[in-house]
């Protein structure tokens, strides 16, 4: 098992050899979008509040019936869902646009970033300071593989 961590780490090191990653904080990167894009319906007028951490991480999607995060599956978060451009339930978020573009990505994987930490990853991840979704993706993935 310790022979598969060190494996993994040592990938995600070479990967990320020659490149700067600022690390993602939730108060700095995440909740200046719900602020712009998603307050004036999700800040108390609604089932989802998108006012705070601890409210996002509370709020339950009605058509869904889960939360709207669920920590370590960003796939099947509700949250990435409504911002992608064929929701399972509903319209696409914010409704009626404008939406996060493909041009946008660093934003909708900010949002991915912060919905797959949990307290492995994020030291993992965090320690690594990794926020290009690309290497995020592949790190996230390396990391959720190992048996930990």
């Amino acid at each position: 098992m310790l022979h598969k961590i060190l494996s993994a780490f040592a990938i995600l090191t070479l990967t990320l050899s020659g490149h700067i990653f600022a690390q993602v904080v939730y108060n700095d990167d995440i909740q200046p979008i719900f602020n712009t894009r998603c307050i004036a319906c999700h800040g108390g007028t609604s089932g989802v509040f998108l006012t705070s951490y601890q409210a996002v991480m509370g709020s339950v999607g009605q058509q869904y019936g889960t939360n709207i995060v669920i920590p370590n599956e960003p796939d099947q978060s509700p949250i990435i869902d409504k911002i992608g451009t064929s929701p399972t339930y509903g319209d696409r978020m914010p409704q009626g646009g404008p939406y996060l573009s493909e041009d946008q990505g660093p934003k909708r994987c900010a949002c991915q970033y912060w919905k797959t930490r949990s307290p492995a990853i994020t030291s993992c991840v965090s320690a690594l300071k990794v926020t290009n979704c690309l290497v995020l993706s592949a790190a996230v993935t390396m990391i959720l593989a190992t048996e930990w």
